[in-house]
């Protein structure tokens, strides 16, 4: 599992090839697997490939540029949109994208009671480390793999595609590694 941690990197460039289901499935079972607070597991995984992840990028494209002008969700964060920008560019190119989501909370631009706010963050926690079984799985399958936080620019409309009340914590990018990044230096 060590090699796993040392070779993980967060891949931005991918090659078309399609990957096998079975180890779709293997990466969402690895998941699964993952400790949550008070065994919760308030976690979903939502598969997206071929035309439906090009919608699921379109709808993506669509809140950006709708935020970019109005900055409704993230306005003292507006510097970051040119990122979100590329952050589209990738989940174009990658050909599957799994959606996580927190089955136990809603939007996470409402306001909530400090007890509700501690839940949510055990169970972000717990999401968390589902995320890295996932992404340290596909590593160890020679997979490379992106943890994406920008569908915060694009909450709303994803959520109306997704079609859930459910909240989305991120969409984690898979495919076959076009590049092969340097180690990035650690605190």
């Amino acid at each position: 599992m060590i090699r796993e941690i040392e070779n993980r990197r967060s891949i931005r460039k991918y090659k078309p090839d399609e990957i096998e289901r079975k180890l779709i499935e293997e990466i969402i079972y690895s998941a699964s697997l993952a400790p949550s607070a008070k065994n919760r597991q308030p976690w979903k995984f939502i598969i997206y490939q071929g035309k439906e992840k090009d919608k699921l990028v379109d709808v993506m494209r669509h809140g950006i540029n709708s935020e970019k002008t109005t900055h409704e969700l993230m306005p003292e964060w507006a510097f970051a949109i040119p990122d979100a920008e590329n952050t589209v560019r990738i989940m174009q190119e990658v050909p599957c994208l799994i959606a996580v989501l927190n089955t136990n909370q809603h939007t996470p631009f409402a306001s909530i009671e400090n007890e509700k706010r501690i839940v949510e963050i055990c169970d972000s926690l717990s999401i968390g480390a589902a995320i890295e079984n996932m992404i340290l799985t596909a590593t160890g399958y020679g997979l490379g793999t992106l943890w994406i936080a920008n569908t915060c620019f694009a909450y709303n409309e994803l959520m109306d595609f997704i079609g859930t009340d459910s909240q989305l914590t991120g969409i984690v990018a898979v495919g076959f590694a076009d590049e092969a990044p340097d180690k990035r230096p650690r605190k």
